[in-house]
Order: C-alpha cells, then structure tokens, then sequence
C-alpha cells in the first residue's frame, strides 16, 4: 500500500525527470543553433571567396580502380604513340576523356599514356596523373575558382582550400600558432564550436616541407573532418580516393594512402608532427591502416596528413595520410 510519503517521493523523481529532459532539450537545441551558424558562416563564406565550379570532374577524375591496380586500359582511353605529335594527340585526347567520363563511364578510362613521348607527357594512371618531361607525376585538379585575395582580406591566417568531391569537406585551412586558437573558432574569427582546419603549428604553412599535418574536429554532424571516419571502410575510400588542396603557390591532389587509429599519447610521444618523423610515422601507417589503397610513399613525396578525433578508446585520433600531386 502506497503511502503518502512513497507518492511524494515518486512524483519529485518525476518532476526531476522531466526537469532533467527539458534542460537536456534546451542544450541541443542550444547546441544546434550554434552548429547551424557556423554552417551558414561557411555557407557565406564560400559564396564569397568561390567563383569557379568543379561540376564534371569530381565524379569521374580518378577513373578505372581495375585500371590503377592492374595497368589495364578501356575503350575510352587513348593510348599514347611512340612519336611526339602522337603523343601530343592522345595526351590531348585522353584528357578530354577524364573530364568528360561520368562515374559509370570512368570504368572504361585507361591507365594509358605510359611512353611519356608527347611534349607533355601523358596520363600515366587511372587516377588521371600524368608526367611532365622532367619525370614528375602531375594530376587533373578540378577547377574551383578560389579568390585568394578575398579569403585574405577575410583572415590573413588562410592558407589554403580543402576540398574533397561529393563530400562535406569543402573548407579554407588556416594557419595557427598553437593549438588552441582554431579549435573553437571560424575563418573570420567568430567563437563558433565547428571551429577552421588548421595546419600544426610545427609544418610550414606552404605545404612545401616533407610533412604538413592539417586538424579538424569530428563534428557529429558530420561537417568539419567528420567525414573522415568513413576511411576506416574500404569501400569509402574507393569511392573517394583523393582530396584537392588549393593554395596560392598551386594546386595539388592529395592522394590518400593510408588511415591510421592512434591515441593522441602515442601520436605526440613518437613525435609525428614533426617532419624528421615522417618515415616512422609512414612505416606505421603502412603497417596499421584501414584501408588499402594500392599505393606506396616515395622519399621523395610531400605528404599530408588530416587528424580529427576518434572514439575507439579514451583520446583516440584517427589520421588520413596522403601525398601530394602538382596540378596538370
């Protein structure tokens, strides 16, 4: 039998639920309004800054995965002659291919343009690289028409421009003195909790040294480098091989090669930031990635680097390893 005392108890336990839920509420929504004005800062902050397009070449740049693993060229592609005006022509040809292939179509794109004879080169992978006469790998880079002035006169502190196609990444990098400062804040310096990409303060904000490494948050809305999780599958990565970064100095492809997860402890005690790491850090990755994507690392590549939290354990990292590729 309940007794007034045992009715007393339960209906405070219920007012406290409640009260417990309706604060809860309030924090996401709280919460929510803020993410969601940090997306339209972004939002207007690309429509301020951009003035190309990338329509076309993001679905169907990197062409054949049979191709990049076995060599093997399709019906699209055209193969480069033994002379230089053959040469010239099927470098031409070819990359009218890769622009213009949807994502069914690149299936059929060639590995091709391996002989090197044209005055350019040619493509040397289904990847859509190439090779200039110097030897060195060149890569279709979609044209997004950053304005680098504008995004300076916003914040000087911007670096460069991250995009990765059919995704959310789509951001300016920033240069940052420590660790701090763009953790909780946007490009244009408003206290937001999406916060800015931005390079370690220990890599040269050109993107010139051996090793650059770039942080952003893994926002559960899956903005910012939330995204970046999606390596841990491989079917993921195939379906996004490859970022493009965009700077003042040119533009690049980043190649993605390895995922690594790794504490924050670990990362800092093998001191993988830094650049005289870079070949422990890649021999890790190598031995520790979740994915494979048929590639390997040369001396002589600059190699970039995307970390962002991760919740396999307690201070988890996930890190996305690429090399850079100069633009055609």
């Amino acid at each position: 039998m309940r007794t007034k005392k045992h009715v007393a108890f339960a209906l405070t336990a219920l007012l406290l639920g409640i009260g417990v839920m309706a604060y809860a509420g309030i924090q996401l929504a709280e919460a929510n309004k803020v993410y969601q004005e940090g997306d339209a800062a972004y939002a207007d902050l690309i429509e301020r800054v951009r003035s190309g397009s990338a329509a076309g070449l993001p679905a169907n740049q990197h062409g054949s995965e049979a191709a990049r693993a076995n060599g093997a060229y399709g019906a699209n592609g055209a193969y480069g002659g033994q002379d230089s005006a053959q040469g010239n022509t099927a470098n031409e040809q070819g990359r009218a291919n890769a622009l213009a292939l949807d994502t069914d179509g690149a299936s059929a794109l060639e590995q091709g343009y391996r002989n090197g004879q044209g005055a350019d080169g040619g493509l040397a992978n289904g990847q859509g690289a190439g090779m200039n006469k110097q030897g060195q790998r060149l890569a279709l880079v979609p044209e997004i028409g950053i304005d680098f002035t504008a995004l300076r006169e916003i914040n000087d502190d911007a670096a460069a421009w991250l995009y990765s196609p059919d995704t959310v990444i789509d951001y300016p990098v920033m240069r940052a003195d420590d660790y701090s400062h763009y953790l909780n804040r946007l490009p244009d310096g408003t206290t937001n909790a999406n916060g800015s990409l931005f390079i370690d303060y220990n890599s040269a904000p050109d993107f010139q040294e051996r090793l650059t490494v770039v942080y952003g948050h893994n926002m559960k809305s899956g903005k910012m480098f939330g995204g970046l999780k999606g390596y841990k599958d491989q079917g993921y990565y195939e379906k996004h091989p490859a970022m493009y970064l965009y700077t003042e100095q040119g533009n690049y492809r980043i190649d993605l090669v390895y995922g690594i997860v790794i504490g924050a402890g670990q990362w800092s005690e093998k001191a993988f930031m830094f650049e005289e790491n870079v070949d422990a850090l890649l021999d890790y990755a190598a031995k520790n990635t979740t994915f494979d994507s048929g590639l390997s690392i040369g001396e002589d590549e600059r190699i970039v680097a995307l970390s962002t939290c991760s919740y396999e354990f307690n201070d988890a990292r996930y890190v996305v390893v690429g090399m850079l590729t100069p633009a055609l």
